[in-house]
């Protein structure tokens, strides 16, 4: 029978995680007699045998194993050319989830096909993650972010289905074939930005971007990094790959700028 959701992890160094998130949502999906069907992309030649551990879960998942990390964009594309859903959920390993009637969110893709959907993320505390999703960047947001972000929108704050400009990709829901016409993740973007640009080409080809605040996951975050400072490096590599593609020039140099003397900065 064919799935009416595919759910697709990308693994690297989150083995020890997949377990929880993907039971989590096994679970859900089993109570809401809902067929769904589970993808895992390993990206960690490392954690080959641990993830292999999985294929024995009771939720069957289809293991696709890559000789190297070639990144996070990439990986979720292989994933989604073996799916069989009309709804690709795109999920972190490193992510729980927590509520959600995933029946209602099929229904929503039927009435709005052109939809992209990111999912509520929380923290342990069970607050919501701050940043999780917002408008595009633009040298002046960056600048605001440092010195007034309250200022910002704050969509993910939303307690109904709200509009923004892009979502985390740590849990977020679009349809197979829309997400196919857009030409899937940039597999230019190794990691961050990868989803605030899969969300322009999204609303450039005329779909619409929100918060879907019916769908809850505990996010951990940042489970992929050895330290803070390789995370913020991963981070402004992406940054920097956004604004050459969809800012002016001028913003781009000066965001470039800025990176080198945070990394001087942080050498001290």
């Amino acid at each position: 029978m064919k799935p009416d959701i595919s759910f697709i992890f990308v693994n690297f160094r989150s083995a020890e995680l997949l377990n929880q998130s993907l039971s989590s949502i096994f679970r859900m999906a089993q109570e809401q007699d809902i067929q769904c069907e589970y993808i895992i992309v390993n990206n960690d030649p490392d954690e080959r045998l641990a993830v292999n551990v999985l294929s024995s879960h009771e939720a069957s998942p289809r293991i696709l194993h890559q000789e190297r990390n070639e990144g996070f964009g990439r990986a979720n594309n292989v994933g989604a050319r073996v799916a069989g859903g009309d709804v690709l959920f795109f999920v972190n390993p490193d992510t729980e989830m927590m509520r959600g009637d995933l029946p209602a969110l099929c229904r929503a893709f039927r009435s709005h096909r052109l939809a992209l959907y990111g999912m509520v993320l929380s923290q342990r505390t069970g607050e919501r993650e701050p940043w999780s999703a917002g408008a595009f960047p633009s040298l002046f947001r960056v600048l605001l972010s440092h010195v007034a972000p309250e200022l910002l929108p704050q969509p993910w704050r939303a307690q109904e289905i709200q509009q923004a400009d892009w979502v985390s990709g740590a849990a977020f829901a679009i349809r197979q074939e829309f997400f196919h016409s857009i030409g899937g993740f940039d597999e230019a973007f190794f990691l961050y930005f990868e989803d605030v640009d899969l969300a322009r080409r999204a609303t450039n080809a005329g779909g619409w971007v929100g918060v879907y605040p019916f769908i809850e996951f505990r996010h951990a975050g940042g489970k992929s990094h050895k330290s803070f400072r390789e995370k913020k490096r991963a981070y402004y590599t992406g940054q920097r790959q956004y604004f050459q593609k969809w800012r002016p020039v001028h913003e781009g140099v000066i965001l470039s700028i800025g990176h080198r003397i945070w990394g001087l900065c942080s050498r001290v």
